[in-house]
């Protein structure tokens, strides 16, 4: 008898023993905080036009947020090779973090930006810029500094750049200082120094 006490006892207690228990996976979570669909580390992509690849990326770690489609990740590289299929790259840009709203097509980099347009030899440092690639709008902060170095010796330190990537005209807002070597159309004039002013 004290048997089948025991065991019944047992078996009430083991059943609300596993009707207490409930796994509730967003328990601790702030539901408040949007959470990446993916997140990746160590991460190479590659995207592909007409069978060849026209752009790679790499990343330390990425996170990807579908509903919203937003990319954001450290450590990001990317590289654009030419369409003719040779492989020759055309750009690179290297960013400590980034940002990328693919719905508004906007790439918001930070942290050590580099960006080099290997065509035209020109390259750009800033500790943050932004693209808006549908305005083909290049900006940095109002109050953050951008330098432009070209191979024929120009370098440029300034603030509130703006650039206009199709036209490829560059202008900055505030102070700027540097050396800009103007080429006329027959000869290189001599170099021009340009000091707290406005550069175009």
């Amino acid at each position: 008898m004290t048997f089948r006490l025991t065991r019944g006892v047992a078996s009430v207690a083991l059943s609300l023993f596993f009707l207490s228990c409930s796994f509730n996976y967003n328990e601790g979570l702030d539901m408040t905080k949007a959470y990446p669909d993916m997140e990746m580390s160590g991460v190479t992509l590659s995207r592909y036009e007409n069978a060849r690849v026209s752009m790679t990326l790499t990343a330390g770690m990425l996170e990807l947020y579908d509903s919203d489609k937003v990319w954001a990740g450290t450590d990001i590289s990317f590289t654009q090779y030419s369409k003719d299929g040779d492989k020759k790259v055309e750009s690179e840009a290297f960013a400590g973090i980034a940002l990328i709203d693919d719905k508004a097509s906007v790439y918001s980099l930070g942290n050590d930006v580099r960006f080099r347009v290997v065509k035209d030899d020109l390259s750009v440092e800033a500790d943050d810029l932004q693209w808006a690639k549908k305005t083909n709008r290049l900006c940095g902060s109002e109050s953050g500094e951008v330098e432009i170095q070209k191979a024929d010796g120009t370098i440029l330190r300034g603030t509130g750049f703006f650039a206009d990537t199709l036209s490829r005209e560059y202008w900055f807002a505030g102070v700027v200082e540097g050396t800009m070597i103007k080429k006329d159309e027959d000869e290189t004039s001599p170099d021009e120094t340009v000091s707290d002013g406005e550069a175009r």
